[in-house]
């Protein structure tokens, strides 16, 4: 067993992105190396009675203590969280950055493509932030428009820095943002591609729905497009500010 246990401290330790441990008030109580690269802390400070809460801007702190550490509590697990990482020098984590340079420092071979989005209360509305690596631009529908988020940046993986640029918009109630993976608007059904332009229709006309409601749509369309064979992964995700 012995063996098996040096290789999955190997593996936790020197994981592509980084990992923590904390008790149920937040204390960090381990911490694996790839995250103290990424955030420039030594081991002790960390795990020397630090709180997760620490490491977290203020917004995303506030977010912390008053939805995710509840639902932790009830549920004992929460998926699909974005927050900001405050590294030892005070700055944020540029998590497309910091994933560059693990894909390079591992040595992968291969790129990826990939989309960062914040979501911050600000005042009476939310604020959304986007930072695109290659990654088809998120859809955006308010009102009667439907329009992309975004401006273009470089893959991951392939140069040791790449273009990167955050941009924000501001989300009304109602709006509808849609992440989507290139699967959906490249199906092809003989000779004719699904295509943006499809999807921006689809969306539009079913912004009125809930986002399981909206994501359901657009995921069963797309694969009828394809007489129910997708030649492609078709990953969506649909982010719907409540009225």
């Amino acid at each position: 067993m012995s063996g098996v246990e040096d290789d999955f401290e190997e593996l936790y330790e020197h994981a592509p992105c980084g990992y923590l441990s904390i008790l149920p008030d937040g204390t960090i109580i381990r911490v694996n190396r790839t995250l103290l690269e990424l955030t420039g802390y030594d081991p002790g400070e960390l795990t020397g009675g630090m709180r997760i809460q620490n490491l977290l801007a203020v917004g995303d702190r506030i977010f912390y203590e008053t939805h995710f550490s509840p639902l932790l509590a009830m549920q004992s697990v929460v998926r699909e969280i974005a927050v900001d990482v405050r590294r030892a020098d005070g700055t944020r984590l540029p998590v497309l950055s910091a994933l560059n340079r693990t894909l390079l420092r591992e040595r992968a071979g291969r790129f990826v493509t990939a989309v960062y989005g914040r979501l911050a209360p600000v005042g009476h509305h939310f604020r959304l932030t986007v930072s695109l690596a290659g990654h088809p631009y998120p859809l955006w529908a308010s009102g009667d428009a439907v329009g992309e988020i975004g401006r273009p940046g470089n893959v991951l993986g392939l140069l040791p820095r790449v273009r990167l640029t955050d941009v924000d918009v501001d989300l009304a109630p109602g709006d509808a943002v849609l992440f989507y993976t290139d699967g959906v608007v490249e199906g092809r059904r003989d000779k004719e591609m699904y295509g943006e332009e499809r999807l921006r229709r689809l969306l539009g006309a079913s912004r009125a729905m809930g986002a399981a409601g909206i994501a359901e749509a657009i995921v069963n369309e797309a694969v009828a497009f394809q007489s129910g064979l997708p030649r492609d992964d078709i990953a969506v995700i649909v982010l719907k500010i409540p009225i």
